[in-house]
């Protein structure tokens, strides 16, 4: 799992690192993994960001997400990660971290970016 390993929270850049805590939602890990591609999906223009794989352990405990994101002028592409964890008989927790792919900062973008998706699941029951 390289970058997932261990303990970790919301990460997204030397802008926001630290500062956002992971946020949780209802629903076992399948449901609020299905939220969180619905998520990725709308993100930004029309297919600008993607799930780019998904890894679920076999007890369903948690669901691990590797998602790209592309900005529409320029073409910068940022990688991400969105973890869900059982959290409970009817709860889920959601953790994000976003990487840049070039340069040295994104200018708060990935920071940004995961506190919509906390926000996002957070409030999304359907």
């Amino acid at each position: 799992m390289g970058a997932l390993a261990g303990s970790y929270r919301c990460v997204a850049g030397a802008e926001g690192a630290g500062r956002l805590a992971p946020a949780r939602a209802p629903g076992d890990v399948a449901a609020v993994a299905a939220r969180v591609e619905r998520w990725v999906a709308q993100e930004g223009l029309p297919g600008s960001s993607r799930v780019l794989s998904r890894v679920d352990a076999e007890d369903g405990s948690w669901t691990v997400l590797r998602t790209r994101h592309v900005t529409p002028l320029m073409g910068f592409a940022d990688d991400g990660w969105a973890r869900v964890t059982r959290a409970g008989a009817s709860s889920s927790l959601v953790e994000f971290q976003g990487q840049l792919r070039l340069g040295g900062s994104d200018l708060g973008v990935n920071y940004a970016r995961a506190g919509r998706l906390m926000a996002f699941v957070a409030r999304d029951n359907a």
